[in-house]
């Protein structure tokens, strides 16, 4: 079994990406991170896990996604650990 095929089939259907729009997803992450509200969902002595729900569209097609992501307790940038279609 593949990792992943099932997120991808809903990056498909929703907002219509495949994995040749990647970095379309990734300015998109960024965007939303730079500009949205982040809710503090968990913190820990690893650092705190925060998620930014943000609306991406494409070609006339929306979808609401949430991206997750953590600062660590020694850095101060973000890092992304998952994202997926609401």
């Amino acid at each position: 079994m593949r990792r992943g095929r099932h997120k991808a089939r809903v990056f498909l259907s929703a907002p219509g990406l495949t994995a040749l729009d990647a970095e379309f997803l990734r300015s998109e992450l960024l965007q939303a991170a730079r500009e949205s509200d982040a809710i503090v969902v968990e913190r820990e002595a690893y650092g705190e896990r925060c998620i930014v729900d943000f609306e991406l569209v494409r070609g006339g097609r929306r979808a609401t996604v949430r991206s997750a992501w953590i600062i660590r307790s020694t850095e101060s940038a973000p890092r992304l650990t998952s994202c997926y279609v609401l």
